[in-house]
């Protein structure tokens, strides 16, 4: 299993696939119509800002997931932090999102900041999971207002 990461910014012939992948992830997690067309009037806008990254999930060549990764500049250095993150259903539990991660990881070096709602238990044990594994635990968890925020530094390429 080869699993990659691409910029949408270099691939645009993406686009329309990223689309659809953003209309399946937004009815899974229960979105209703009128909710879908404005997050995807706000992708749009997220895709267009210099400082947001669509990134696309690939295995084997083949797109199976995305993450929306918006950075700032900070004093210490660049800060990220991850907006969307979804794997196709079928791609799950194969490891295609966690090599994704670190990949992203690797590719985005700075501090990071990850929210999850604490209600999506599977993000937050997923993340939990991803983190220890690639970060041996250097990561702070805290919730507020019924979401998990976990903040962490990354170096680089592991």
């Amino acid at each position: 299993m080869s699993v990659s990461i691409r910029e949408l910014q270099r691939s645009p012939h993406l686009r329309p696939w990223l689309d659809q992948a953003y209309a399946a992830w937004m009815t899974e997690i229960g979105a209703r119509d009128a909710t879908v067309a404005i997050a995807h009037a706000e992708l749009e806008a997220a895709i267009r800002s210099s400082g947001t990254f669509a990134v696309i999930i690939e295995r084997d060549q083949l797109p199976v997931g995305f993450a929306l990764i918006r950075g700032t500049a900070a004093i210490a250095g660049q800060c990220w932090h991850l907006r969307d993150f979804f794997v196709l259903a079928e791609w799950r539990r194969l490891g295609v999102g966690a090599a994704a991660a670190r990949l992203i990881f690797g590719r985005f070096i700075g501090d990071w900041q990850i929210v999850t709602l604490s209600k999506d238990r599977a993000a937050v044990v997923f993340w939990r999971r991803v983190l220890a594994r690639h970060l041996f635990g250097r990561t702070t968890e805290t919730r507020s207002a019924g979401e998990v925020i976990q903040r962490f530094k990354s170096n680089g390429a592991r």
